[in-house]
This record gives structure tokens, C-alpha cells and sequence, in this order.
């Protein structure tokens, strides 16, 4: 696979006026890129004991360290070398190239080049990721043309569709309602008004880029007003201490109604577990008078 290393206008550059011709460096730059390091390791991108890999989700971080450790040891019988965060090759280590770069991931060399220069921030490993923290003062990004145009295409066909779903219920302030409490939780009060709910709603679909919140609505209109009821029946329980977190169980008293918020949805939503959400939806209630 191919991808291309482009220049990404950041905010020096828009001084200077680079940004009006796509450009973060001035034209004929050469570029010399070293990993850093940090506590005798260097940042390679292929160091499975890297300590920042336990920023992410806890629960994929055993899944995240065997991927890149596989990667490295692969790398290795592949190059001859020694590719350890604490290997002395490291130490001449350098990515030079002069304006745009092209690699290809099925060539050792190049995917070496790619973990470094992303795993040391001096490249964002797509476009979009250039509006996180994380990325905001790079000058680069790899960018795989094919897949961005498919992704934006996918993106846009899916926020025409939520686009669709929110105008068929403009006027149904009940579907309105219960999409608003599933999506924004205790944001939204009972006397909110229709036209709030719509506006609330289309910002949400025409404010995400990346597609996740888009997903998240059409989801959401997928499913009938119950099922929607039993989800924000489950987050407000939980908010008012009705259901709690005990020895990774969720319990109301001595009952156990899952190990996960899915769980708990799934369990009272079962036709077998109405008696059980019918009392936790009064005694959601009451807690709300109560304040």
C-alpha cells in the first residue's frame, strides 16, 4: 500500500503565507527527522512496552502491545536488524527527504519510516487527525487518496441519510424528545421546545467530520421508542444511585442486572425483566421529585 506524505499548513506557516499554496515548508527544504528519546528508549513506533500505549482504552491495550510487538519481530526477520526501543541503531537513526514523500507500507524500510515519523508526531497518520491535540503542530500528513475519497464519500452519503431521518420526525416532538435524552442525556428538559430539539439534533449530525456522531443518530432512529426508553431508563438510574456498581456487576438490591450498561439495557429488555424496569422507572421518578 502507498501513502503519501503531504505537507500540512499549520499555524506558522498561515503567517508567513505558505498556507495559500498547501504548503508548511518552504519550497526545496530538506527535512532530517530523529526519533526521540526518553528513559534510554527510543520512540519508534514498534516498541510494544512504549509506556504512552496505555493513553488508549484500557480494554485494548494487551490487543495493541501483542500487535506491535508481532510487527516489530517481523520487521526484524525481515531487515536483519535489531529494531528494540533500546537498540544502539536507533542511535543514526534519520528520516531525510525534501518536499512531499511517498512510501510503501509492503517495503520494510518505508514502514519503519512511517512508524517513526508518526509515533514521534512529526507526521499525523491521516488528515483528520490534524484537528487533535495531539497532531496540531505538524507539518505533515500521510494521506492514502483512494481511501480518503472513499471515506469522505461515505461520510457525506451517511449525513445525508441522518439529514433525511431528523426531517421526516421535524414535527414530532415526542421521537424528538426521546432522540434528544438518548443522545445528550440530562441536557435535555421535558419542557424543552420542538424547534430546540430539531436545532440541537442538526447540529449534532452537521457538526461531526469524522462520522461517529452521524452513526451514533442513525442508530438511534433505528431502534423503536421502548428500546430508546430502556437505554435512558438504564443512564438515569444510574445517575440517581437507583442501579450501582458493585464487584463489576451492575445491581438494584440483590438483583444482578449485568456486568456492562449494554448488559443491563439487554437484561431489561427482555420482556421477562418488565416487572423489573417498570419499578426502576418509578423509582427514577421519584428520585426526580425528590430533587
Amino acid at each position: 500500500m502507498l501513502v503519501q506524505l503531504k505537507q500540512a499548513p499549520d499555524s506558522a506557516a498561515q503567517s508567513v503565507g505558505l498556507d495559500r499554496y498547501n504548503r508548511s515548508v518552504m519550497p526545496n527544504t530538506f527535512q532530517s527527522f530523529q526519533p526521540y528519546c526518553r528513559n534510554g528508549r527510543w520512540w519508534t513506533g514498534l516498541d510494544e512496552d512504549d509506556p504512552d500505549l496505555r493513553k488508549g482504552d484500557p480494554k485494548e491495550y494487551e490487543l495493541r502491545k501483542q500487535t506491535i510487538k508481532e510487527e516489530r519481530e517481523a520487521l526484524e526477520k525481515l531487515t536483519g536488524l535489531d529494531l528494540r526501543a533500546t537498540s544502539t541503531y536507533w542511535e543514526t537513526y534519520r528520516v531525510i527527504f525534501k518536499g512531499n514523500l511517498t512510501l510503501d507500507l509492503e517495503n520494510p524500510a518505508d514502514k519503519i519510516r512511517y512508524h517513526v515519523l508518526v509515533r514521534n508526531n512529526f507526521a499525523a497518520p491521516n488528515p483528520d487527525a490534524m484537528s487533535d491535540p495531539e497532531y496540531v503542530n505538524v507539518k505533515y500528513a500521510f494521506s492514502r487518496t483512494g481511501e480518503e475519497e472513499s471515506n469522505k464519500a461515505k461520510i457525506k452519503k451517511e449525513k445525508n441519510r441522518a439529514i433525511a431521518e431528523l426531517t421526516k420526525i421535524e414535527e414530532n416532538k415526542n421521537r424528538l424528545l426521546i432522540l434528544g435524552k438518548f443522545i445528550f442525556g440530562n441536557q435535555i428538559s421535558e419542557d424543552i421546545t420542538t424547534d430546540s430539539l430539531y436545532n440541537l439534533l442538526s447540529d449534532f449530525i452537521e457538526g461531526d467530520k469524522k462520522g461517529a456522531d452521524i452513526r451514533k443518530f442513525i442508530a438511534a432512529t433505528e431502534r423503536t421508542t421502548e428500546e430508546l426508553q430502556v437505554k435512558i431508563t438504564v443512564d438515569e438510574a444510574e445517575r440517581y444511585k437507583v442501579i450501582r456498581l458493585r464487584e463489576g456487576n451492575y445491581q438494584r438490591g440483590n438483583i444482578t442486572l449485568g456486568r456492562s450498561i449494554p448488559e443491563v439495557v439487554k437484561y431489561l429488555s427482555n420482556i421477562e425483566n418488565s416487572h423489573e424496569l417498570s419499578s426502576i422507572m418509578e423509582e427514577v421518578r421519584e428520585k426526580k421529585l425528590q430533587g
